[in-house]
């Protein structure tokens, strides 16, 4: 792990927006990231309803890991 972001808000849509525009804002040069990878989960309706459990990662796979290259970063 090279950092970790973290936001605070009153409520879990103002911190989930406070989240994203952290992520777009986010640069890490020469070393591959994750942050795609969250942007997805973060706009994924599922995710923004807060109804997710332990198993969300691998029942959305196609969804949040389209790109491929980032299912080789959580194996």
């Amino acid at each position: 792990m090279i950092s970790k972001v973290i936001v605070h808000s009153e409520n879990r849509e103002k911190a989930t927006q406070a989240l994203a525009q952290a992520l777009q804002n986010y640069q890490v040069i020469g070393l591959p990231t994750n942050i795609k990878f969250l942007q997805r989960v973060l706009k994924h309706p599922v995710f923004k309803e807060g109804k997710f459990d332990t198993g969300f990662i691998e029942q959305n796979k196609d969804v949040l890991l389209k790109e491929g290259r980032e299912l080789s970063l959580y194996r």
